[in-house]
């Protein structure tokens, strides 16, 4: 008997040790690894299916079956969870979808929009914002109790339009009637006036910083100069940033990733340019650069040039044509680089090395380029990317979809080689296809499988794992099956 305990308790052993190994094999594969999310329908007036899968194409499996065809899904503030907002008999409709494929209802709402504004993982409460174009479009605020599985509406004082800044802890900033409030989330909200000047401007400047709040005051008029204030996100320490600020609506914002400055359009009258400054106002440097029109904004890795979008035409919209530039912020040097395209998007590769460009193709198509950040060298990397939902990079894969020479199929650019792979390939074949979002793998739930895998081995030998377990929602655990 005492020759078959010590067998097992060898084997046990033994078993630990290859636990171990598998677990960091695991984890090793899955690096750099993203859930890819994507929906496939049979006909354009049928419903959906959700699949998920690893962006190498491996680990395929359907998550849900949606009656509409036109669903929209985004990322969600807890690891491996999406809203997904769907139509119900003409109504909206939102719920939270898990990768195993638990659902979790949060609302119905108006023939308008569901937009989750805030989450409070302590309480476990979700705050909605419902939009109805249907009635001058109101707007409601809506709280989602989670433990109870309740709904009540929200009395809000004061329509927190033209939100200035998100605080944190489901708190910001927002205008009213010449002054600035602060809203922090609740039943009642909490709102506080942090102003009492009622000659704030509600339109807002394009500066990143944190902690802090930046708002013009003046009166308004495009002819006279007004002032930059900053204050804490607290209410406190009101400071002036600038006396002389144009407030020019149709000149392009210059804003920055850069927290170290700030840029906004000075200098005197008749003869406005753009100046570079300390966040706090201090070390002001004219730059010789003139206001301009031009929107779709983006720095260069090294943030010395400035890349921007000009219409080519006076009589022009969202998907007119356009020029791209770049402009270099310290000599105000202009290139032109891309003339009378229609661009949807740009994005740098990891290495900052190539702009990523998505413009107008051929019959209502999409043509993915890449270029150079001079614009010396343009190539095109794919032809036939569809018009519903562009590109996502994430884990130095940008995903898009294309119709290859049958059907629609999802594909990955290695950012690093320029190789493009289908990442679908073991799918059957479908009449539509919509690249949705990709996740990145929530820590933990690798481990549990792999303890799964090994857990029956170990069973035989009378040893039976309990794998670590998360859980978001009461009774609903994370771990997939």
């Amino acid at each position: 008997m005492l020759r078959i305990v010590r067998l097992i308790c060898q084997l046990n052993a033994v078993i630990l040790v290859g636990m171990v190994g598998l677990l960091l094999i695991t984890r090793s594969n899955t690096h750099d690894q993203v859930w890819v999310i994507f929906s496939v329908s049979h006909r354009y007036d049928a419903g959906s299916d959700v699949y998920r899968m690893f962006s190498d194409g491996s680990h395929v499996a359907k998550i849900a079956s949606i009656t509409d065809p036109a669903l929209v899904m985004d990322q969600w503030e807890q690891p491996g969870w999406m809203t997904m907002e769907v139509r119900v008999r003409g109504l909206r409709h939102l719920a939270l979808l898990h990768l195993t494929g638990h659902q979790e209802f949060l609302l119905e709402g108006n023939y308008g929009w569901i937009r989750p504004t805030y989450f409070d993982a302590d309480q476990q409460r979700v705050y909605l914002t419902t939009t109805d174009p249907l009635d001058a479009f109101r707007r409601e605020l809506w709280l989602v109790d989670l433990a109870s599985d309740t709904r009540t509406r929200v009395h809000v004082p004061l329509d927190p339009i033209d939100y200035r800044t998100t605080i944190q802890d489901g708190r910001y900033i927002f205008w009213s009637g010449g002054d600035l409030f602060r809203f922090e989330y609740g039943n009642p909200p909490r709102i506080t006036q942090v102003t009492y000047r009622g000659d704030v401007l509600q339109f807002t400047p394009a500066i990143n910083q944190p902690g802090w709040v930046y708002y013009y005051v003046g009166s308004a008029k495009a002819t006279e100069p007004q002032a930059l204030y900053r204050m804490r996100v607290n209410g406190t320490d009101e400071q002036v940033v600038a006396e002389h600020v144009w407030v020019l609506r149709d000149a392009l914002p210059f804003w920055s990733y850069d927290t170290t400055v700030i840029y906004y359009w000075g200098g005197e009258v008749g003869n406005p340019h753009l100046i570079h400054a300390k966040p706090d106002g201090s070390e002001p440097i004219p730059l010789p650069i003139t206001p301009f029109k031009g929107w779709f904004q983006i720095w260069s890795p090294d943030n010395q040039w400035f890349y921007y979008r000009q219409w080519a035409s006076e009589i022009s919209g969202y998907f007119s044509p356009s020029d791209l530039y770049r402009v270099h912020r310290q000599t105000g040097e202009t290139q032109l680089l891309l003339e009378n395209r229609v661009v949807y998007q740009t994005g740098w590769t990891p290495d900052g090395a190539w702009l990523l460009i998505l413009t107008e193709g051929e019959n209502g198509f999409r043509r993915l380029y890449r270029m150079r950040a001079d614009g010396s060298e343009t190539t095109l990397l794919w032809d036939r990317i569809s018009p519903s939902p562009a590109f996502i990079i994430d884990a130095g894969l940008l995903f898009f979809e294309s119709w290859s020479d049958s059907d629609l199929r999802l594909r990955a650019l290695d950012l690093a080689t320029f190789q493009i792979t289908s990442i679908e390939d073991g799918l059957p074949s479908y009449h539509g296809r919509s690249l949705i979002e990709t996740l990145p793998i929530p820590d933990g739930d690798w481990e549990a499988l792999g303890l799964l895998a090994l857990g029956i081995i170990v069973g035989a030998v009378g040893y039976i794992p309990t794998c670590r377990r998360k859980r978001f929602f009461d009774g609903h655990p994370l771990n997939f099956p």
